[in-house]
Protein backbone atom coordinates (compact mmCIF):
# COMPACT_ATOMS: atom_id res chain seq x y z
CA UNK A 1 0.00 0.00 0.00
CA UNK A 2 1.38 3.39 -0.87
CA UNK A 3 2.59 5.21 2.31
CA UNK A 4 0.24 8.57 2.26
CA UNK A 5 2.29 12.47 3.15
CA UNK A 6 1.44 13.86 6.10
CA UNK A 7 0.00 16.94 6.39
CA UNK A 8 3.78 18.37 7.14
CA UNK A 9 5.36 16.75 4.36
CA UNK A 10 5.23 19.53 1.41
CA UNK A 11 4.95 18.19 -2.18
CA UNK A 12 8.07 19.91 -3.63
CA UNK A 13 8.64 17.68 -6.94
CA UNK A 14 7.23 16.63 -9.22
CA UNK A 15 3.58 17.76 -8.09
CA UNK A 16 2.28 20.51 -6.75
CA UNK A 17 -0.77 18.72 -4.55
CA UNK A 18 -2.70 15.51 -4.37
CA UNK A 19 -4.83 16.32 -7.51
CA UNK A 20 -1.62 17.03 -10.10
CA UNK A 21 -0.88 13.70 -8.86
CA UNK A 22 -4.17 11.99 -9.20
CA UNK A 23 -4.02 13.83 -13.25
CA UNK A 24 -0.69 12.24 -13.76
CA UNK A 25 -2.05 8.93 -12.50
CA UNK A 26 -5.47 9.27 -15.15
CA UNK A 27 -2.74 9.94 -17.90
CA UNK A 28 -0.33 7.05 -17.30
CA UNK A 29 -3.40 4.76 -16.68
CA UNK A 30 -4.85 5.83 -19.64
CA UNK A 31 -1.59 5.96 -22.03
CA UNK A 32 1.47 5.12 -20.04
CA UNK A 33 2.76 9.33 -19.91
CA UNK A 34 5.90 9.76 -18.05
CA UNK A 35 6.49 6.25 -16.32
CA UNK A 36 9.33 7.96 -14.45
CA UNK A 37 7.21 9.04 -12.05
CA UNK A 38 6.99 5.36 -11.01
CA UNK A 39 10.67 4.79 -9.95
CA UNK A 40 12.19 6.60 -7.28
CA UNK A 41 15.81 7.19 -8.24
CA UNK A 42 14.77 8.39 -11.26
CA UNK A 43 12.11 10.82 -9.84
CA UNK A 44 15.08 12.10 -7.28
CA UNK A 45 17.29 12.15 -10.12
CA UNK A 46 15.14 14.58 -12.18
CA UNK A 47 14.61 16.43 -8.69
CA UNK A 48 18.42 17.09 -8.73
CA UNK A 49 18.74 17.74 -12.60
CA UNK A 50 15.60 20.29 -12.28
CA UNK A 51 17.84 22.10 -9.15
CA UNK A 52 20.66 22.10 -11.76
CA UNK A 53 22.77 19.95 -9.30
CA UNK A 54 25.40 18.48 -11.66
CA UNK A 55 27.09 16.28 -8.77
CA UNK A 56 23.69 14.33 -8.12
CA UNK A 57 23.39 12.80 -11.31
CA UNK A 58 23.32 9.16 -10.08
CA UNK A 59 21.80 6.94 -7.63
CA UNK A 60 23.95 5.87 -4.84
CA UNK A 61 21.37 3.73 -3.09
CA UNK A 62 17.56 3.48 -2.56
CA UNK A 63 16.01 2.44 0.98
CA UNK A 64 12.39 2.19 1.76
CA UNK A 65 10.53 1.78 4.93
CA UNK A 66 7.08 2.74 6.17
CA UNK A 67 8.18 6.59 5.70
CA UNK A 68 9.05 6.42 1.68
CA UNK A 69 11.87 5.90 -0.16
CA UNK A 70 15.34 7.51 0.99
CA UNK A 71 17.32 7.84 -2.00
CA UNK A 72 21.33 9.10 -2.11
CA UNK A 73 22.26 10.37 -5.19
CA UNK A 74 25.60 11.18 -6.20
CA UNK A 75 28.50 10.55 -8.67
CA UNK A 76 31.30 8.49 -9.06
CA UNK A 77 35.04 10.55 -7.95
CA UNK A 78 38.57 9.39 -10.63
CA UNK A 79 38.35 6.05 -9.14
CA UNK A 80 34.92 5.37 -9.83
CA UNK A 81 34.02 5.25 -6.47
CA UNK A 82 30.72 6.31 -5.58
CA UNK A 83 30.13 9.23 -3.45
CA UNK A 84 27.16 10.31 -1.96
CA UNK A 85 26.63 14.83 -2.33
CA UNK A 86 22.72 14.63 -1.45
CA UNK A 87 19.79 12.56 0.14
CA UNK A 88 16.35 13.19 -0.82
CA UNK A 89 13.54 11.49 0.87
CA UNK A 90 10.14 10.71 -1.11
CA UNK A 91 6.69 9.14 -0.92
CA UNK A 92 4.15 8.06 -2.88
CA UNK A 93 1.26 9.64 -3.64
CA UNK A 94 -2.47 8.70 -4.71
CA UNK A 95 -3.64 4.87 -4.17
CA UNK A 96 -2.84 1.72 -6.39
CA UNK A 97 0.20 0.31 -7.54
CA UNK A 98 0.54 2.67 -10.16
CA UNK A 99 0.68 5.66 -7.04
CA UNK A 100 3.37 7.84 -8.14
CA UNK A 101 7.02 9.04 -6.16
CA UNK A 102 6.34 12.82 -4.47
CA UNK A 103 9.68 14.15 -2.96
CA UNK A 104 9.16 15.84 0.15
CA UNK A 105 12.54 16.80 1.32
CA UNK A 106 16.13 15.94 2.12
CA UNK A 107 17.14 12.61 4.02
CA UNK A 108 19.87 12.91 6.27
CA UNK A 109 19.97 9.19 6.65
CA UNK A 110 21.71 9.10 3.61
CA UNK A 111 24.76 10.16 4.68
CA UNK A 112 24.54 14.39 3.71
CA UNK A 113 24.41 16.97 6.11
CA UNK A 114 24.96 20.45 5.56
CA UNK A 115 26.36 21.91 8.78
CA UNK A 116 26.67 25.82 7.52
CA UNK A 117 24.96 28.07 7.28
CA UNK A 118 22.19 26.84 10.25
CA UNK A 119 18.49 26.54 8.75
CA UNK A 120 16.97 29.83 8.79
CA UNK A 121 20.40 31.72 8.62
CA UNK A 122 20.91 34.61 6.45
CA UNK A 123 23.27 33.85 3.44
Amino acid sequence: MPVKPRLSDLYVYPFSSLADAQAWQHAYRSGGHQPWHLDAGMTATSFADFLGYAMADQVISIRTDASGAHVALGYRNPNGVPVTSAGVHLVRVGNGNDAPWEVVGDDQSAGFTLDTPNDAAAV
